[in-house]
């Protein structure tokens, strides 16, 4: 592409949008929003984004609704979006993707992941548009090569009429027109010859979808409005486990029945199969299992050419390892969350702002705040206010990788004071590069100084190590 593509980021936390635009910096055009309404003033009033990143959970006008308005208006309905959402949130993706996006971004972030994702469906975007335009452009010389063919067809029609009532009386007439003839006949054998490349690039076109689907990582399949085969990459065989003669077999209904009979609820998939060959415009997500235990994930959307869905394009992922590991993920953060609730001591994760993300029951129990007022309150006003300065100066050198032990007392709800040895450490969220320190948070742990402080175990010993 000539031009940089236009990103828009939506999302109502500005670290969310610093983080994603320094994942995506140097090679788009990147505009950013902090609210549902502000992303539809900007779209309306500059040139639209080629691909919009759209948090769902938004004060205000939350990412549904941005983008129903973006679908309904036939301007915005083509601009790719790919939903931002918080890991550890019910995830509606069914919802997302009927509405309307093509994928989801999870956070936390992963550079490389969001990076790659924005690209591919970039790509995906600009190869679509290119065989949409080539095919209606076609399309239309085809139309018109018909219109001229019919012209020149009926022009004939009438010189032979012509040359037959006046055959015998004008001969010399007759081999004028005979002169025409043969002159309609090299424009037909042009026009032929102008319909045969069209034809060949058409098929071009073709190949060149054959060669999109085979660079994507998803099993591709597609299929025209009566199941017959139109495209499919060599991944579709492989996760289906199918032969090499299946594309041959003549029957589309035989080879459906040879992935059918992999399902562990076949009759389900069948039915999803039917429902959605009786409408070619809606678009599909589904999770189903096989019967050697992997799970599969599909995604259908309509196959078109210009505005006509002409059949359905469906993608399989083989997400086994992925929902074993997100299950495996679950049961240790409900594990975590017990074991960190049952501490006397007072727990918080801060973010780089130094904001309050978690705090364990001790620590609003104690502290005198429901969990949804500690959240978001800043690290200085739980403490008192002469030792602002401190705190703001321990907390950059603790994002610089420093740990520090204070003995500032924390500030209760109605303003009282609890003795604390406080332990404050960076985290950081690591990856197989390493430490990745976009990742980064702060932890820190709060012990109550009783009067039997000389007996207690020194807070060092819990510290984070």
């Amino acid at each position: 592409m000539s031009r940089k593509s236009k990103i828009l980021i939506v999302d109502d936390e500005p670290d969310n949008i610093r983080i994603l635009a320094e994942s995506l910096i140097g090679d788009y055009k990147l505009i950013g929003a902090t609210s549902g309404q502000e992303a539809l003033e900007c779209i309306s009033k500059e040139e639209h984004p080629d691909l919009i990143l759209l948090d769902i959970m938004m004060r205000g006008m939350n990412g549904y609704e941005v983008i129903k308005q973006l679908k309904a208006d036939q301007k915005t309905r083509d601009i790719p979006v790919i939903f931002i959402t918080a890991m550890g949130r019910e995830l509606n993706e069914v919802r997302g993707f009927e509405l309307g996006a093509v994928d989801y971004v999870i956070k936390p972030f992963s550079p490389a992941a969001v990076s790659a994702r924005v690209r591919t469906h970039l790509e995906l975007k600009y190869y679509r548009e290119h065989l949409e335009r080539s095919v209606h452009e076609r399309t239309e010389k085809i139309a018109e090569s018909n219109k001229r063919l019919r012209n020149e067809v009926l022009k004939r029609k009438q010189t032979e009429e012509q040359l037959e009532e006046v055959i015998e009386q004008r001969t010399l007439d007759l081999q004028n027109a005979l002169g025409e003839v043969k002159a309609v006949n090299e424009q037909l054998r042009k026009e032929i010859a102008e319909r045969n490349e069209t034809e060949e690039k058409i098929k071009k076109a073709y190949s060149l979808l054959s060669s999109t689907i085979e660079s994507v990582a998803e099993a591709i399949v597609v299929v025209d409005k009566y199941q017959n085969l139109i495209a499919f990459n060599k991944k579709f065989i492989e996760i289906w486990r199918l032969s090499e003669e299946w594309a041959k077999i003549p029957k589309s209904r035989e080879r459906f029945v040879q992935m059918v009979k992999q399902l562990k609820d076949p009759a389900t998939f069948i039915n999803r199969v039917r429902e959605l060959t009786d409408n070619l415009d809606t678009e599909a997500h589904e999770i189903f299992a096989m019967q050697d235990g992997r799970i599969f994930e599909c995604y259908a959307r309509p196959y078109r050419i210009g505005d006509k869905s002409v059949g359905r394009v469906y993608s399989y992922l083989d997400i086994t390892e992925s929902e074993k590991n997100l299950t495996s993920l679950r049961e240790s953060k409900i594990c975590l969350e017990m074991l960190l609730d049952l501490s006397d001591d007072f727990l918080f994760i801060f973010d780089t702002g130094g904001y309050v993300r978690y705090a364990n029951d001790e620590a609003t129990r104690r502290l005198g705040y429901s969990e949804a007022e500690l959240k978001g309150k800043h690290i200085v006003d739980l403490h008192p206010p002469d030792s602002r300065g401190k705190i703001l100066a321990d907390f950059e050198g603790i994002l610089s990788g420093e740990k520090k032990i204070w003995n500032i007392p924390l500030l209760t709800r109605d303003g009282s004071r609890i003795s604390v040895e406080s332990a404050i450490s960076p985290r950081y969220a690591h990856s197989r590069q390493g430490r990745n320190e976009k990742g980064q948070v702060v932890f820190g742990i709060s012990r109550p100084i009783r009067e039997s402080a000389q007996t207690e175990e020194p807070i060092q010993s819990a510290e984070p190590g």
